[in-house]
């Protein structure tokens, strides 16, 4: 006669004790995973050569920086869209019906473009703004 442990460990789909070990399917066996090899003819480091560096002109960073979906705030533009949603919270909660602030952050915008001499849009300072909660939140 054997075991209620080995009558449980025989059939897979009967329940387990809490202290047998779980049943591994034959896929997800392979404890070891070995790396991808990697030929030095497919992988190129940055910092690697010298010789094939790339020289940007300042159009071309300045094009790569405006396509990139992140959008650098300098401290003066950060404080002014700080500065301009603190004063204006009253508006924030209570004077929008609804739920939509789209013309709130507009107007956001619009002054910190025209204070700043930036070119910033409403969902670009409402996302910054939400950020910066957030990171608040979260420190």
């Amino acid at each position: 006669m054997s075991s209620n442990n080995d009558n449980m460990n025989a059939n897979p789909s009967s329940p387990r004790s809490p202290n047998s070990p779980r049943p591994t399917s034959p896929r997800h066996h392979n404890s070891t995973v070995s790396p991808r090899p990697t030929s030095p003819s497919h992988h190129h480091s940055p910092r690697s050569s010298t010789s094939s560096r790339t020289e940007w002109s300042d159009e071309q960073t300045a094009a790569l920086i405006t396509s990139s979906s992140r959008t650098e705030w300098s401290d003066e533009q950060t404080a002014a869209l700080i500065e301009q949603r603190r004063t204006r919270n009253y508006e924030y909660y209570y004077s929008i019906p609804g739920r939509n602030r789209k013309k709130f952050w507009n107007s956001i915008a619009e002054s910190i473009n025209s204070s700043c001499g930036c070119n910033y849009s409403g969902k670009q300072c409402q996302t910054k703004f939400n950020g910066l909660v957030s990171n608040y939140h979260v420190s």
